[in-house]
């Protein structure tokens, strides 16, 4: 049954210069540590790990590359965590992200890579999906994404899982 998608809420994160240089530097493959599967970030101790820097160093990091999504191992943090800004849709920002509904059957997206510049791959995406997860202040969340912002969405996914799209 095909249900109607809904948006759930935007991010509310302070907005950052477009052109910022970013503080850490974007991962390229083959860097082995993009291949690593990441740890949710609610086992780790939150005195030693300040998400709201890792958030707003992404975002920095997604607008000086003129990027659609970034996920933090491409920044080097091995945890699971993702942005997207999909043009025309609602910017997301979520903590342990987990897929808890795919429908509409399937579409191919033409997908490029901050992590591997210069290349495309076209994948096999859901049309729609939906995912809960946490804010940066550890409240409950749900997006909902359908065609570009639903592959921008498992593209994010992908990499916390330690799959790339140079990936054989």
């Amino acid at each position: 049954m095909n249900e109607p998608l809904q948006i759930f809420r935007a991010s509310s994160h302070d907005p950052l210069p477009a052109r910022e240089p970013p503080q850490h530097p974007l991962l390229i493959y083959p860097d082995p540590r993009l291949q690593i599967v990441c740890t949710p970030i609610s086992e780790r101790n939150p005195i030693l790990f300040d998400v709201h820097a890792l958030l707003a160093d992404m975002w920095g990091c997604l607008r000086f590359w003129n990027g659609w999504g970034l996920s933090a191992p491409q920044i080097g943090s091995p945890v699971r965590a993702i942005i997207c800004k999909v043009p025309g849709n609602c910017e997301i920002e979520i903590i342990d992200p987990v897929v808890v509904k795919r429908w509409g059957g399937k579409f191919y997206s033409d997908e490029g890579c901050l992590s591997w510049p210069g290349h495309t791959r076209r994948m096999c995406r859901d049309r729609y999906i939906k995912i809960e997860g946490f804010d940066r202040n550890t409240d409950p969340v749900a997006f909902g994404g359908k065609n570009h912002q639903a592959a921008c969405i498992q593209h994010e996914l992908d990499h916390l899982n330690g799959i790339n799209l140079a990936d054989p």
